[in-house]
């Protein structure tokens, strides 16, 4: 597809696809889906857009939405950086039936952290870790998006649901990571986030300096080496 060629090409199949329409947390999948630009049409004038069909192209938007969106990428060299690329291609498709797409590149996630805090980002791409328990509350709680005491205004998404706070609360204090699937399940049907890939991490262990004998090594994002450093021994 057009999206793995774009990533191949720039961390070279040390990554993995998303499928945005697979969760928990998001799985890799070789279904693909494709969105043509006559199949947004039909997206968005459920949602309420106005389209005149004699010249094919959206001439108002419903209350509370534009027909003008900026999307913030966050690309050191962004000619070469994937999401990029997609959003160019974006703001043609978009062009072409009235919607108007602006892409503002910076180089510093500070300056996008800055923005998001004060919830002033409509669209944005971004990479990140993939969420610990603690960083499910952080970003999708709704105590964390108002200025209110102890909260870490890092809910960007300004998500406020309380089947998801529920949840949250109880993977937190119980630590249980089975039920971060239904986390992402609530998440997914907000349509907030859209993953793209995932960079592959290496873990490395040196059989001549460490006994690995009874240590788990079937690491995954969510468990890690340094989650369970008290299972391996020096030799």
């Amino acid at each position: 597809s057009y999206r793995d060629q774009l990533i191949n090409n720039y961390y070279g199949g040390y990554f993995e696809l998303y499928n945005p329409c697979n969760i928990i947390p998001y799985a890799l999948s070789e279904d693909i889906v494709e969105y043509p630009i006559l199949q947004t049409v039909d997206l968005l004038m459920t949602a309420g857009y106005s389209f005149d069909e004699s010249k094919g192209i959206f001439t108002d938007s419903p209350s509370g939405a534009s027909m003008d969106f900026e999307v913030i990428i966050v690309a050191d060299k962004p000619d070469e950086h994937p999401a990029y690329q997609i959003f160019k291609r974006v703001k043609n498709d978009l062009n072409s039936i009235g919607i108007t797409l602006q892409i503002k590149v910076i180089d510093s996630v500070e300056e996008l952290t800055e923005a998001l805090t004060h919830q002033q980002v409509q669209i944005w791409a971004s990479s990140k870790d993939i969420l610990a328990e603690d960083s499910l509350y952080r970003s999708y709680h709704s105590s964390n998006i108002d200025k209110i005491n102890g909260s870490t205004l890092s809910n960007y998404y300004v998500i406020k649901d309380s089947d998801l706070n529920e949840i949250i609360i109880d993977v937190v204090k119980n630590k249980d990571s089975s039920k971060i699937s239904e986390c992402f399940e609530i998440i997914y049907d907000w349509a907030v986030e859209l993953p793209l890939y995932r960079r592959q991490k290496i873990t490395l262990v040196n059989n001549f300096s460490v006994n690995t004998t009874g240590a788990p090594l079937d690491f995954t994002s969510y468990s890690t080496l340094f989650d369970n450093i008290e299972s391996i021994r020096i030799k």
